[in-house]
């Protein structure tokens, strides 16, 4: 059964602007950490660690942002929300939302990030491995 990654982030003092909110730079720093938290901590629990996993490289293709609206100060800490939305054979997409933890109909972004693994050694392209993409599957949004 798929799931939805959640992973949760506290605002942290520095990032903030001048006006008193998140600079929109920070957001994509979010969508990082909860990247790392899915496919490095999740994919350990899936044995896939090592030569030929994605802890030996991935490579962001492409990612873009609409922000809703702004994350104010005082703030609670946000969610980040990953599901996959689509896996290719050598690149997966992935969906991401950036909700109030204190209020989840509150949205502040929305996010989709290509993923591309990389062979660690040549620097190119590689292919998922079947281990990957069950890893993967278990993040799909259930159209995928």
């Amino acid at each position: 059964m798929a799931s939805l990654h959640r992973y949760n982030v506290q605002i942290r003092w520095d990032d903030l602007d001048m006006f008193g909110h998140v600079n929109n730079v920070q957001y994509h720093s979010y969508l990082q950490e909860a990247r790392v938290d899915l496919l490095f901590t999740n994919a350990q629990s899936y044995g896939l660690h090592g030569p030929g996993s994605m802890s030996e490289g991935i490579v962001v293709a492409h990612q873009s942002m609409d922000h809703k609206i702004p994350i104010e100060f005082p703030c609670q800490p946000v969610i980040v929300e990953t599901q996959v939305v689509r896996i290719g054979g050598a690149s997966f997409t992935l969906g991401i939302r950036i909700l109030d933890s204190a209020d989840e109909a509150r949205v502040y972004a929305t996010a989709t990030t290509v993923l591309v693994p990389i062979d660690k050694d040549t620097h190119k392209s590689r292919r998922l491995t079947d281990g990957e993409r069950a890893m993967l599957a278990h993040f799909c949004a259930p159209d995928s």
